[in-house]
């Protein structure tokens, strides 16, 4: 180590390189424990080694100062500023305050200005909340209607693909008009409520015979939606009915109304609004809202959700719609309150409005009933229907406009000879649009007082800020001078050096200063510095083992430099793979060993099966026993690394390793997983907690049923192999039996583990090339098997089976699973959950095992 030599004699140590930790006195000699970095192999003798020289260097304390300066006499910080300070009183003050005064001036108005603006910002977002809030209540009241219509459309289309011959109750129910107050035969359909729905083929020429194909078409196949659209109505609260306007002018609705004898005989009912609504600038058929209207049966005000009806996406059917009452969004804007003495006002799609509370009608010249039925406009100077709408008002101008220009805003205008602050929001799924109007003077009071207060105040402020700093300014002056001859320069000099400690370079030599406190200074940083090197050293050894324990792809996973980062709580919510593998019949191969050799066994088959999982990208979180849980990024290297962990059992049985009989089962999905730490202060551990884990350990579990090596869900093998393709539909499976991208796989059929709501979808890896090569030969076969028993087609079912085993040359063990379970659930019955809407799962609850 080279020294230097100073003036008065004494040495110096040069600094010392980062790793080597023998230090040399720069006074005199001392000695301290060299310290070693340790290797990724690290003993725990060699961490014990190095946590005791840490220990000692952190207790050693210096007996004297590492320098002497007998012949220089320092002077204290605090009467050489005071000296310097006094020589700088006559700087001029006057001339700074005045500049100061002036600026501080500026910066109160500047203040007054952002102060008043904001409140203002705040009030304009706090009345857009709340219109934002109405509209997403209300949208929440209408959107499931939407969603029924859509149904409803689908299930009308199926049933008029489907023939059908109604029981002999409807039959009687249908006929021609025989009252004689209609032309003859120019009204078909049901006379009386024979405890369905109502038909009415309303034709426009009188004398026309429907043909038996037209009655059959129009009238017997859709009485098959009669309890459907009953059970729509029944379930959906606000919903008044549900019906089927057919293109030939006819109508089929439930609840039963009398269409008989309420509507007329040729009432052109597709030229009304509830027909041709959905059907004018509606190229993708979705579902959409009338406007207000009155209804031609006598029940009130109400609009509409409808949409377009075709037969094989090119017949039109007719129009599918459900009738809502406005009484129901009445009542929830009339109990809407706003925070302001404003009020709302809900507007149509059109712009007409729906509903008026009391605190609006005189502004407005409208009138609600006293049922909020209907509005009444107060006012003859205007046409009674453009009254109602915004965009035909003359004194709504403003209002139009700003409501056709967007779809949701706060805006300040004049409404009704007063300036308001109106807040919109329109509803995507209806287009109706829920307005708050309040008085401006009202909703601004607040910001109107600040900016009194602060204007009064302002100049009392701008004059006390002004001499505070100018005062200020003088010190600053002088201080200046001061620190730029005398401190300035030395601090520059100790902050390099910090700088250069924060970048990793911790030792450093003592440099000399004349003031007694910068020497102080930087006799602490120096040795600060050398502190720092020694605990970075050490806690780069404390790292690496703990890394043995704490994997560094899981604190990379969790957005954590180290393991000292590692807070209690931390967590993290991503997209991971999570695989779950256990050795079979490992009790009956471990009875044969002894501890230690049991111990051995664990050990070397985790050495063997560790690397793999970190080559394709992974890591394990938790060992279980004779199993381990893995976690990695994507489901693709998961399945990599389950092939290649089989593929390394076989070698491992092949070299007689655990007598022969090592087998593994592997379970793998993928989806949203909440990873972080768990425990207490004192004792913490990482986790990873979703549906995913508990969906993949089931899987592993569930290799043991279908006789499988590795076991994944439709999610994990759609990303793998990156598939749009594999197929959701019960009706089509032509992933019996696939090979994509390097991963052969079958179809092994729904499954719902317990605490699974919804069925999942499972396939089998191959876990050898043309594994499954003796099976694809029966792919159609095991198809209809697998459709049978997912419609329910027990019997069918293991008639499929048994001509499979006969058909096979070897023994398939899903063939088997599928007969077993088909003959248990013709034994104790269907799952109760099962309604037939979904496949019949396979497996629904934790007792697989015993199937």
């Amino acid at each position: 180590m080279e020294t230097i030599q100073l003036g008065d004699g004494r040495k110096m140590a040069r600094r010392h390189k980062v790793g080597d930790i023998s230090m040399s006195s720069t006074l005199g000699t001392s000695t301290s424990t060299p310290l070693a970095l340790c290797s990724p192999n690290t003993t725990d003798s060699s961490l014990r080694s190095v946590a005791s020289s840490h220990s000692e260097f952190a207790h050693t304390q210096p007996t004297s100062m590492p320098f002497s300066f007998s012949s220089t006499k320092r002077k204290m910080v605090g009467s050489w500023v005071i000296c310097v300070y006094l020589e700088l009183v006559i700087v001029p003050l006057v001339v700074a305050g005045a500049v100061v005064v002036a600026a501080g001036f500026c910066g109160t108005v500047l203040s007054k200005d952002v102060n008043v603006n904001y409140m203002r910002n705040l009030a304009d977002d706090s009345l857009l909340a709340e219109a934002e809030r109405a509209s997403d209540v209300l949208e929440g009241k209408l959107q499931p209607l939407s969603s029924l219509v859509g149904l409803l459309v689908e299930e009308t289309s199926l049933a008029f693909a489907t023939p059908r011959v109604p029981p002999a109750a409807e039959l009687a129910a249908y006929g021609y008009d025989t009252s004689g107050k209609n032309p003859p035969k120019s009204w078909y359909g049901a006379l009386f409520n024979y405890g369905g729905g109502d038909m009415a083929l309303m034709l426009q020429h009188a004398n026309v015979t429907l043909t038996e194909e037209e009655i059959e078409f129009w009238v017997w196949r859709s009485g098959a939606l009669d309890s459907l659209y009953q059970h729509a109505v029944d379930s959906f609260d606000g919903a008044i009915d549900a019906w089927i306007v057919t293109s030939n002018s006819g109508c089929r609705i439930a609840p039963y109304l009398d269409l008989y004898n309420s509507w007329p005989y040729d009432l052109a009912i597709t030229t009304y609004p509830i027909y041709t609504t959905s059907l004018v600038n509606n190229p993708k058929h979705e579902v959409m809202w009338t406007s207000l209207y009155n209804d031609l049966a006598g029940q009130g005000w109400m609009t509409s959700a409808v949409a377009p009806c075709y037969l094989n996406k090119t017949f039109l059917l007719g129009v599918v719609g459900v009738d809502v009452s406005i009484v129901n969004l009445q009542t929830f804007i009339l109990e809407l309150e706003i925070g302001w003495s404003g009020y709302p006002v809900l507007l149509s799609s059109d712009g007409t409005v729906m509903s008026l509370p009391a605190a609006g009608e005189k502004e407005w010249g409208l009138v609600m009933d006293e049922d909020n039925q209907v509005i009444f406009a107060n006012n003859g100077t205007y046409n009674q229907e453009d009254y109602f709408n915004v965009h035909k008002r003359p004194d709504t101008v403003e209002l139009s406009d700003a409501l056709l220009e967007s779809k949701s805003g706060c805006e300040y205008m004049y409404l009704f000879g007063e300036k308001k602050v109106v807040a919109w929001e329109t509803m995507d799924s209806t287009g109706m649009q829920v307005v708050l109007l309040v008085e401006e003077k009202e909703l601004l009071a607040n910001s109107r007082k600040v900016e009194r207060i602060m204007t009064s105040g302002m100049i009392v402020v701008a004059v006390a800020v002004g001499l505070l700093v100018a005062t200020m300014m003088g010190v600053a002056v002088a201080f200046t001078c001061l620190m730029r001859r005398n401190i300035s320069l030395p601090l520059s000099q100790l902050m390099q050096m910090m700088d250069s400690i924060g970048k990793g370079d911790y030792y450093h030599d003592t440099p000399y200063y004349p003031l007694y406190e910068l020497q102080s200074t930087a006799d602490v940083v120096s040795r600060v510095g050398r502190q720092l090197g020694h605990n970075v050293e050490f806690l780069h050894v404390l790292n690496q083992g703990y890394q043995r324990f704490l994997p560094k792809a899981f604190l990379e996973t969790l957005g954590k430099r180290d393991v000292t980062k590692v807070e209690l709580g931390n967590c993290t919510e991503q997209n991971l793979s999570i695989m779950f593998s256990d050795i079979r019949n490992f009790a009956a191969i471990s009875m044969a060993m002894s501890p230690q050799e049991l111990f051995h066994a664990l050990n070397y088959f985790l050495s063997q099966v560790g690397p793999v999982i970190q080559k394709h990208g992974g890591f394990i979180d938790k060992y279980l026993g004779d199993g381990f849980l893995a976690i990695f990024r994507d489901s693709a290297n998961a399945i990599a690394a389950a092939k290649d962990i089989q593929f390394c059992m076989t070698r491992l049985s092949k070299e007689g390793f655990m007598q022969g009989q090592l087998r593994v089962g592997i379970g793998i999905h993928t989806g949203p997983v909440l990873l972080g730490t768990v425990g207490f202060e004192d004792r913490m551990d990482v986790t990873v907690i979703a549906d995913v884990v508990n969906i993949a350990s089931r899987l592993e579990d569930m290799t043991k049923l279908f006789k499988c090596k590795v076991l994944v869900t439709e999610e994990a093998l759609r990303t793998s192999v990156h598939l749009d393709k594999i197929s959701h539909s019960e009706a089509s499976f032509s992933d019996i039996v696939s090979d994509v991208g390097h991963v052969e796989y079958r179809f092994v059929g729904h499954i719902c583990p317990k605490g699974v709501v919804l069925p999942v979808r499972v396939y089998s890896v191959a876990a050898e090339p043309c594994e499954f090569a003796d099976i694809e030969p029966f792919a159609s076969p095991l198809q209809k098997m697998i459709q049978a028993f997912e419609h329910g087609e027990l019997q069918e079912t293991i008639v499929l089976c048994e001509q499979l085993v006969k058909q096979m040359p070897t023994a398939d063990s899903l063939v088997q699973v599928y007969a077993d379970r088909a003959r248990s659930y013709q034994q104790h019955g269907l799952p109760p959950f099962w309604d037939g809407s979904s496949p019949l799962p396979l497996v629904f609850d934790q007792k697989f095992a015993n199937a």
